[in-house]
């Protein structure tokens, strides 16, 4: 079927089937700044019609005609609009925009006449446009939905007459102008543009969007209402009064508005709006969704954000507003971003926690892949910055890149004692965050600089916990004491609770408990912290370490007691069960108390409690109970007296049991450190 017949068929339709068609759209743009005397020149004109084309060609779609200065006369105008009421269809869509001059002149009713002045228009109106003429012809295309906007002085009168419907009412026919009939425009006064010229553009550009559409659509309707709430204040701050009007024509009928679709995704609306918000928490707030990467986000829209967050960047007044979108920049992860990133951090003037901001935002994208050799080089030169929270931010950014260890190790070789130590440090953080990738632990030419790479490595993985650790070694260290004191209480005097031994025997195992709280909270963790990756295995082995440390103070109580005829029996029940208790709590399962539990306070909670932990209790008790009990059986009786033996070890069974007891509820109620989401014991 040819072009006539495809058109017959669509003119044969129903109202309702026209709406769902793909009609096409065209645009008429002119623009005139070059004016016969005694016309004034413009200067704008011919700018604002360029811009409005390529926006209505490249976003919406439209299929544009542009005719600028001597191309915009009378006779090329009247040209186009008669061969679009050939070519239109009735699912076609037409928007014709002037700018340029406009005037007015009395009819022979002494009613005003508007008028568009065309190139090489005299002084004669014949030789002008009648706005009345341009709304006929655009009445008598097939096409339903028609659009005309106007920035000249004087078009308010396009609405003072009652447009003839002619044979079809069924046309959306809407105009805006950019004032009233008896009010001149500015010509200028936004930039490069006028401003009502760049009202339309910014609402096109998705601020006129008021969210009732669907797919960033922009309806007529909210594209004046947009231009009409802007171009008034703005006009009144350059000393001009000036009013748009807008609406539908008379004559017109209720339907569907005329839509401009964008053609390619864009940012949405409500977005915009707090990009471009004078309210700093909004700008905020919209730098960090623009980081947010949408899956249904194309290539266009991921350049819009990145454009956007530079822009906020480098622009804004508010540093909580650069910061914010600079870390934004990085989670983005466009390439556009490296160069403005690595140019602020390179500007020691920017401030200190815009650069970290920046460094931490160019080791996000390094750690995508974006200019990855770049990033490590830039944030590699910063290491050294005399700023510490930059230099500390670098530092980070370049952990998240085991590709930097080799970069690192290569410029340590020439670097001075200070630079060395951050270097060092540098690699610290890289094997913190990569301890399985062989990248992240480069070899290193002396045994000191190793070492002192693990130093920093525990000191970083340590940090987070040292709050806990000292909570911890209190709570398990008062533990500690008070059990060892009930311990051996019962070891020599059984089960009476008054004796004046009491008091003596209680301070003299202030120091063994204080050596339990900081061996069992501080020794597993450091040797988990030392290794290059963190297992069970260290956790174990460090239990041990600490549970010899507990060994070593019971030596003073055993002393004090006169336990034994011999040294190495005061240390005997220590060595043997420190390990013990250390291994014990370092292999059971930690689960630590509840925020909920903490604050509710009831027997029900009590006994889920008391259930949870009760496995743990009996097995550490049992192995503190052995290990007490049975180093004491080759040995003689503590006071030389005639005891039967199992007595005597029943006791210090006993006794071990209560200290291992009170070891482990501190340990479970005491708080517990995170590494890398694996918790510390």
């Amino acid at each position: 079927m040819d072009d006539l017949g495809m058109r017959d068929v669509r003119r044969r339709i129903s109202p309702a089937d026209e709406e769902r068609l793909p009609g096409e759209r065209y645009a008429l743009v002119i623009g005139i700044d070059d004016y016969d005397p005694p016309l004034r020149p413009l200067y704008h004109a011919v700018k604002d019609a360029a811009a409005i084309a390529d926006r209505l060609r490249d976003d919406f779609g439209f299929d544009v005609t542009l005719l600028t200065n001597r191309d915009a006369n009378a006779e090329a105008i009247r040209e186009v609009l008669e061969r679009w009421k050939a070519e239109t269809k009735p699912e076609d869509s037409v928007l014709i925009f002037f700018a340029g001059h406009g005037t007015n002149h009395p009819d022979e009713d002494r009613q005003k006449e508007g008028y568009l002045v065309p190139a090489g228009a005299s002084g004669d109106p014949s030789s002008w446009l009648a706005e009345s003429e341009i709304v006929l012809h655009v009445k008598s295309m097939p096409a339903r939905w028609l659009f005309l906007i106007f920035d000249a002085c004087y078009t308010g009168t396009t609405f003072r007459h009652d447009i003839p419907t002619g044979a079809r009412d069924d046309q959306v026919l809407k105009a805006l102008v950019a004032g009233a009939e008896d009010q001149p425009v500015l010509d200028g006064g936004a930039g490069d543009h006028s401003i009502f010229t760049r009202a339309v553009l910014a609402g096109l550009d998705g601020w006129a969007q008021t969210g009732q559409h669907p797919d960033d659509l922009i309806s007529a309707d909210e594209l004046i209402a947009y231009v009409k709430s802007e171009v008034p204040w703005r006009s009144r701050l350059r000393g001009h009064e000036q009013t748009p009007v807008g609406g539908p024509l008379q004559g017109t009928r209720t339907a569907r508005d005329f839509e401009f679709r964008p053609i390619k995704p864009r940012l949405p609306a409500p977005l915009l709006r707090n990009i471009y918000s004078s309210n700093a928490e909004d700008r905020v707030a919209a730098a960090k969704q623009l980081g947010v990467r949408a899956p249904r986000d194309t290539d266009e829209v991921l350049q819009q954000k990145a454009d956007e967050l530079i822009r906020l960047m480098r622009d804004d007044r508010v540093p909580d507003v650069r910061v914010t979108a600079a870390k934004a920049l990085g989670e983005l992860g466009h390439p556009e971003g490296f160069e403005p990133l690595a140019a602020v951090l390179q500007a020691e003037k920017a401030g200190s926690e815009l650069r970290a901001a920046a460094a931490s935002a160019l080791g996000d994208l390094a750690e995508r892949g974006t200019h990855r050799q770049d990033a490590i080089e830039v944030l590699t030169d910063v290491l050294h910055s005399r700023d510490a929270v930059v230099g500390e931010a670098a530092k980070l950014g370049l952990g998240r890149v085991p590709e930097s260890g080799p970069q690192l190790v290569a410029t340590l070789r020439d670097a001075g004692d200070r630079q060395k130590r951050q270097i060092i440090d540098a690699l610290a953080c890289l094997a913190d965050q990569h301890p399985d990738d062989e990248q992240a632990w480069p070899a290193l030419d002396t045994m000191g600089a190793r070492s002192l790479r693990r130093f920093y490595l525990a000191r970083r993985r340590l940090q987070p916990q040292w709050r806990d650790i000292r909570r911890q070694s209190l709570v398990v260290g008062l533990s500690g004491a008070i059990g060892l004191g009930l311990a051996y209480l019962v070891v020599i005097f059984g089960l009476r609770p008054f004796n004046p031994y009491g008091p003596a025997v209680l301070s003299y195992n202030l120091l063994p408990g204080l050596l339990a709280g900081v061996g069992l909270a501080f020794v597993p963790r450091l040797a988990r912290a030392l290794t290059r990756r963190p297992r069970r295995t260290a956790t174990v082995l460090g239990g041990i370490a600490g549970g010899l440390l507990l060994g070593l103070g019971l030596a003073l109580p055993n002393w004090f007691l006169g336990v034994g005829r011999h040294p190495v029996v005061w240390l005997l029940p220590g060595l043997v069960s420190g390990p013990l208790l250390g291994l014990t709590l370092a292999c059971l399962p930690r689960e630590p108390m509840r925020p909920d539990e903490q604050v509710q306070e009831s027997f029900v909670l009590f006994i889920k409690r008391l259930r949870r932990h009760i496995i743990p209790f009996t097995i550490t008790a049992v192995v503190g109970g052995l290990g007490f009990a049975l180093v004491r059986v080759p040995d003689s009786l503590a006071w030389g007296y005639v005891d039967p033996r199992w007595a005597e070890v029943s006791r210090w069974g006993l006794g071990g049991a209560i200290f291992a007891a009170a070891l482990a509820i501190g340990w479970s109620v005491s708080p517990s450190g995170t590494h890398q989401g694996v918790t510390e014991i």
